[in-house]
């Protein structure tokens, strides 16, 4: 990856700057963190900086048209590294409160297709769905819990580290 940064005439503000920056290299990026530290942009202020930048109503465009471009028709692919698991996230409805968070949006996320390894009381291991496993579970099973968590978690990740905000839901 190579940045080629023009430091001449330099007045806008540090998140203007880092705008352009990822204009030029591309948004969503994977290297969000790197660009972020390479300018000296503290990313955990992203949007709240974005918010006192340009304001509620284009804050809430960036977010849309990030994830638009962020996701593909099936959600959010989140994969298990070494393994043949994953499974889609949709996000919908993505909205920034400052009041809830400063790093993250917060949305309603519903499982799209999805492979995922379970196993029975017996220990044996077969891949279902994540509607199987929870059609299989009981409500508030740990092991279950866990797995949305870790799903959640991966997501919240994911998206920090390319779109530097975390996806949260409700």
């Amino acid at each position: 990856m190579q940045i080629t940064i023009n430091l001449m005439n330099f007045s806008m503000s540090n998140v203007l700057f880092f705008l352009k920056v990822l204009k030029n290299e591309g948004y969503p990026n994977s290297n969000i963190r790197t660009i972020a530290k390479f300018i000296d942009y503290d990313l955990e202020n992203f949007l709240i900086d974005l918010k006192e930048e340009i304001g509620d109503e284009k804050l809430q465009e960036f977010i849309n048209k990030g994830m638009t471009k962020f996701s593909t028709p099936k959600g959010i692919l989140i994969e298990w590294p070494d393994t043949d698991e994953y499974i889609y996230v949709k996000v919908i409805d993505p909205k920034f409160d400052v009041n809830e968070s400063e790093q993250e949006v917060y949305a309603n996320i519903v499982w799209g297709e999805s492979k995922l390894l379970s196993s029975d009381y017996n220990g044996n291991e077969t891949y279902k769905t994540i509607e199987e496993i929870l059609d299989e579970s009981d409500m508030g099973d740990s092991d279950t819990d866990e797995l949305i968590d870790q799903i959640k978690g991966k997501l919240w990740l994911k998206s920090f580290s390319n779109l530097g905000y975390g996806i949260s839901s409700w």
